[in-house]
């Protein structure tokens, strides 16, 4: 996530935050699923997004289908000394990131309901 848009004081289109929700979780994914493996977060990678609705969507996807499949492959007590910083959470360890990536994804979605004009749950 881009520091700009962690300090933006303008409110946020759906698109802003559909792209903030989506980059972030498959940029936190990365890390929890190298983390979750090695003991040691990822290299710094280009966190360039697609333009497009559609490429958007499919990055997404292929970035949380790989970080579950290897979760899944994972020891579950492996690397767990590990942790790195959340900027509200404090130090999170790989399993616990990995459980933020819902949390964090599901009050995104009640924020994007919102924005439609839906019910926030």
């Amino acid at each position: 996530m881009p520091p700009a848009e962690a300090e933006a004081t303008e409110p946020w289109t759906p698109l802003q935050c559909l792209q903030h929700a989506l980059g972030s979780n498959a940029h936190v994914g990365r890390e929890v699923l190298y983390v979750a493996h090695t003991g040691e977060l990822p290299p710094a990678e280009d966190d360039t997004l697609p333009g497009d609705l559609e490429s958007l969507l499919r990055f997404h996807q292929e970035a949380v289908d790989s970080a579950c499949v290897h979760v899944e492959e994972a020891d579950p007590n492996a690397n767990l000394d590990v942790k790195w910083q959340h900027p509200m959470f404090g130090d999170l360890n790989w399993r616990e990131w990995f459980l933020f990536i819902r949390i964090h994804s599901k009050d995104h979605a009640q924020q994007l309901r919102a924005m439609a004009g839906g019910k926030a749950e």
